[in-house]
């Protein structure tokens, strides 16, 4: 019996799907673990017992190496060319971002991302030129390459106002949350940067936003902290880049999240603790994606999202009332791969 989620019935308005042009997703199931990202090509980052993965869409599943003295390790994204960054820890070392660069068949090396502080840092996303983001104690957040090496942000963006980073695109702009608790962007092409404030629009004020995404259009995504003294004080909210204006996904509720969004703007969110997998999708409203699945796979129940790629895959748990299997499933838009849905038109400038 495939399970039911109460909840989204008072705080969600779900659109119809005979009406709706819609992928259907395909699904692949992966294994036990937590996971973290995915990426165009159905390969997928995750964590279990303590130790960082790899799992490819053909199957193959690779623990990533450790570095020195390290002794636990967590991914926290991965690009397109299988690029992996996170954080490795260990008692003599503390914690530290690093890199697991693919060197072959199931060969992969480690190393540390050179920030001042060598104690205490994290890499929390990378784009698919390779730029990787994070934060270090001793100065805040930063961006780091091959090509260019390691740049604090504080050298150049006002004190306060750098992102604590959560994504880049591939315009190369950061997306975060600043000290103040607004939206913060910061270009690391032209090396300029913008307090993006809070949501305006939506019919709810808010305290403090965590924006979680961006993608090339310059779409944001990311939970909106309702000014309330009520525990129902979090919203799912994005930012339409095009038309420059915001919205709320869900009513407000004790805990919600707009985790990501594919190239075109549509965008994977969360609403309760165990939230079934929930996407809005431009111009067609908003869908819980188990209804989204093929028709061989429907005994599947889908719940607690983990990311969305550019083309549209996205990563979950899954339980399979039919076998009793649960784990980690990977969800492919079938036949077009999301590309149907995306707006038309260049991508639209992040900066204002």
């Amino acid at each position: 019996m495939r399970s039911s989620f109460p909840l989204i019935s008072l705080v969600l308005v779900l659109s119809s799907i005979s009406t709706a042009q819609v992928p259907t997703y395909d699904l692949r199931f992966v294994g036990g673990g937590s996971p973290t990202a995915v990426n165009d090509h159905g390969n997928i980052g995750f964590n279990d017992g303590g130790r960082s993965w790899f799992a490819s869409a053909a199957g193959n599943i690779e623990l990533l190496p450790l570095p020195d003295d390290a002794t636990s390790s967590v991914a926290r994204d991965l690009n397109d060319s299988n690029l992996i960054v996170g954080q490795a820890s260990g008692a003599s070392i503390g914690s530290r971002a690093v890199v697991w660069q693919p060197e072959g068949p199931s060969t992969w090396s480690v190393t540390f991302v050179p920030t001042t502080n060598v104690f205490d840092s994290d890499a929390t996303a990378v784009n698919d030129i390779g730029d990787v983001i994070g934060w270090f104690t001793a100065g805040g957040t930063y961006v780091y390459n091959d090509t260019d090496g390691f740049l604090d942000l504080y050298s150049f963006v006002a004190l306060g106002l750098a992102p604590w980073p959560s994504d880049i695109n591939n315009q190369r702009v950061i997306v975060g949350r600043n000290f103040f608790g607004h939206v913060a962007l910061v270009d690391i092409e032209s090396l300029t940067w913008e307090d993006f404030g809070l949501p305006t629009g939506t019919g709810t004020n808010y305290m403090a936003i965590d924006a979680n995404g961006i993608n090339d259009l310059g779409d944001i995504c990311g939970r909106g902290v309702v000014a309330t003294s009520l525990p129902d004080d979090d919203q799912a909210v994005r930012y339409d880049a095009g038309t420059e204006t915001w919205v709320a996904l869900n009513a407000p509720v004790p805990q919600a999240s707009a985790l990501d969004l594919d190239a075109a703007g549509n965008t994977l969110f969360a609403v309760g603790f165990s939230s079934p997998v929930l996407m809005f999708f431009e111009g067609e409203g908003t869908f819980d994606v188990e209804q989204l699945v093929a028709p061989e796979d429907q005994t599947w129940s889908l719940a607690f999202p983990g990311d969305i790629s550019d083309d549209g895959n996205i990563v979950c748990m899954g339980f399979d009332s039919a076998s009793g299997t649960s784990g980690i499933v990977v969800l492919t838009p079938r036949s077009l791969r999301g590309r149907v849905f995306r707006k038309d038109g260049p991508p639209s400038p992040t900066m204002r």
